[in-house]
Parts: C-alpha cells; structure tokens; sequence
C-alpha cells in the first residue's frame, strides 16, 4: 500500500476545534470500509477549547489575586492562587471539568478488534488524529511548566505573608506592599505567558497552522497500513487480540484516550482474563531511528514506561535495522491515561535529527517535508514484527 498518499489526504489542519477533525474521521471510516475492515465507533464529547478556556481561566484569577493582595486581602488572594490550581487539577486529572465543559461538540475514537481463539494477551497500537498549532512548541513550553509549581508557591506565600498577624516585621509597610505586589504582578505575567502557550492558537491564521503531518498523521497511516495486512491475513497475530485505536482530542488534553480507558477500564463491568499492552504512537516518520518512552507524563506526574516492553522494542528494532533504539526520558501523550490505570505500556517514535528532533511541533514546520517515507515504510514492518514477538520466544526466527 502507497502510504503517502494518505497522509497528504490526513495531513491538513486539523484542530479540535474545526471542522476538518471530523472529515478526517470520516475519510478514516471510509478508508477501513474500502477495504472490508471492521470497526466501532466510540462516541463521546470533547471539550475542544481545554486549553484556551484553562488560559482564561488563569489570568483572571492571577488579575484577581493582584487586586486583592493589593488591597491586602489576603484571604481572597489565597482563594483565587488555589483556584489556579484547583483548575489545573480538576481539568487536567479528574473527570469534574469546571470550566472547559461550556464548549462541546461530538467527537468520537475509532476502535479495529481482531481476535483470535485461545489468545493469551491483548496488544493495543494507538495513535490519535486531531492536530494542534501552539505559539510555542513542546520544547519551549517546558520551560513554563517547569515554572508553574515554583509561580504557585509564590502566590501562595505572598498571599499567607499579607495576613495581618503575619506580615514580616523587618520590612516596613511600603516596602513590603511593593514586594508583595511586585511578585503578584510576576504571577499575571506568567499568566500570561501561559494563555499565549494555552490559548494562543486563536490568533494563528490558517495557512501558518500546523498539517500535523508527524503529530501524529504518520503513525495514524502507519496503524491503517498493520490494519489492512492483519485483514488480508499477511501477519500472522498469534495468540494475541490485536486492538488498534485511532483517537480524537489528544492535543486538547488526552480526551479520546480518557473516555475509552474510563469506559473500558473502570466503568466496564467486564473483568480483563488476560494481560493488555499499550504501544501508542507518537512523531513517527520523521527521521532518525527510533525512540521509546521512559515515562509518560501529565503536568505534575510522571509514570514508568514498562520495562519488558521496552525491551522488546529494542530487540527488534535493533534485529530490524542493526541500530539501537534511543530512551527518550518522558512523553506526554494518550499512553498517560493508560498508564494511571496501571496497563503496561511504552510510547515508540522516530527521533528525527539533530536541529529538528523533538521541535517544531505544533506549528508549520510539521509538514509533508518533514516526513522520512522510508521510516514510515520501516515502522509499518517493525509494528508487524512487534506482533510477531509476542508468539514467539525467539525474536531473531520472528523477524526474519
């Protein structure tokens, strides 16, 4: 199968909140239909302005925070510093979405089941569709967020510190009122700061938004590609049920990823008999060789990668191509959702090249021009053969 040609067809912008999601949902519909392929429809709703709602959300209690440390409130300012965190809990690690639920739409994940009598586990290859164009990409935005916990602290401390039976006797009062408001101002600033990286998209014309050729459009041909071969009977699966999972509202905060683990994990009344994997796709088909996750991590928390599976990983692919698989120390994508439920997982990619690697993201520097076709023709064989090594326990035979 021609795999280019595909992804020109999903490498457009595709924001969640646009129209274009959801003609590519379609067109991915279509897809598995031409061929004969079943699937089942996973609908749900996704909150599509997460992050500029959270950024909002932000500078209004940081202006809050400022009028009232200003005015030597200092119960009000500490109410709207924990508000900021109460958000970015709520929002981001729970179900109980206090601010991004006032704008929906329908959304839905794309699930392909192959089973097999007797099987003894079940693989899941996940990658998800939707794109996102940020004014900052994933390397620049770490700095905020490394920032967030230390802006939070020093909100809180002003806040405690303006309570009048805690005020420090050492300054006097002007002095410390322009501390307290100099660092209140450092929070708005930050705020900022983070609604440009939150909610900035809004502001970005068309034609300089990201195709999200990369991000994730490659790894979702990929998983079409390794659905078509299973179908036609060209890879033997084994003993395991092969899921493949394509799924809307990554980018917006692993929506698509949390409904099914919800549905499946904790609301099903259906017990799991037989071990389950996650092996979720993110920046494949640039260049470079490949990557597996260490950890995968939200904004405050980071989980292991699975040990065994990450061996696998550099097992064939080193058998595969004679180079070794890289260790990239965290990801933050869908297998975050996976991994709080406790299903062993790892997140595989392509590295990319010194200069681009990991950035670029996110914006139009993730085109059709940054797609190596020879890596994603090699990552559709190493997916086959990663199925391949979970029935046989020697992987140099599986490979050959």
């Amino acid at each position: 199968m021609e795999l280019l040609p595909i992804l020109e067809k999903i490498a457009v912008p595709r924001p969640n909140h646009s129209q274009a999601v959801r003609e590519t949902a379609v067109f991915l519909k279509e897809f598995l239909s031409s061929f004969g392929i079943p699937f089942t429809i996973q609908e749900f709703y996704v909150r599509h302005h997460h992050a500029l709602l959270q950024g909002v959300t932000f500078i209004l209690l940081s202006l809050l925070a400022l009028l009232f440390i200003k005015k030597q409130r200092s119960l009000p300012a500490l109410i709207c510093v924990l508000g900021i965190l109460g958000v970015i809990t709520l929002e981001n690690f729970t179900s109980f979405h206090i601010v991004s639920w006032v704008l929906q739409r329908p959304a839905e994940n794309i699930i392909i089941e192959f089973k097999t009598p007797d099987s003894q586990q079940e693989v899941i290859f996940a990658a998800h569709f939707d794109s996102k164009t940020d004014m900052l990409d994933h390397i620049q935005r770490s700095v905020f967020v490394k920032l967030l916990p230390f802006m939070l602290l020093l909100g809180i401390i002003i806040s405690l510190l303006t309570f009048p039976g805690n005020r420090l006797k050492l300054f006097n009062n002007k002095l410390f009122r322009f501390i307290s408001l100099l660092g209140a101002l450092g929070l708005v600033i930050y705020s900022l700061t983070v609604f440009l990286w939150l909610g900035g998209y809004i502001f970005i014309d068309k034609k300089d938004q990201s195709l999200g050729a990369v991000d994730d459009g490659a790894s979702v041909v990929a998983l079409l590609n390794l659905a078509k071969n299973i179908s036609q009977a060209k890879i033997y699966i084994g003993l395991s049920d092969v899921t493949i999972l394509l799924m809307d509202g990554e980018e917006v905060g692993y929506q698509g990823a949390y409904f099914y683990v919800n549905q499946r994990f904790k609301k099903s009344k259906i017990k799991e008999t037989k071990p389950v994997y996650l092996i979720n796709l993110e920046l494949v088909g640039q260049s470079g060789t490949i990557y597996y996750s260490e950890k995968a991590c939200s904004i405050f928390v980071c989980i292991p990668s699975d040990t065994d599976l990450k061996k696998k990983v550099q097992a064939v692919w080193q058998e595969l191509s004679n180079i070794p698989a890289v260790p990239k120390s965290k990801t933050t994508d869908d297998s975050f959702t996976f991994a709080r439920v406790g299903v062993p997982f790892v997140t595989i990619g392509n590295t990319g090249e010194k200069g681009v690697g990991y950035a670029g993201f996110h914006s139009k520097a993730d085109n059709m021009e940054r797609v190596d076709s020879e890596n994603l023709t090699l990552m559709t064989l190493f997916l086959n053969k990663m199925i391949e090594s979970f029935h046989t326990g020697n992987l140099n035979q599986s490979i050959r």
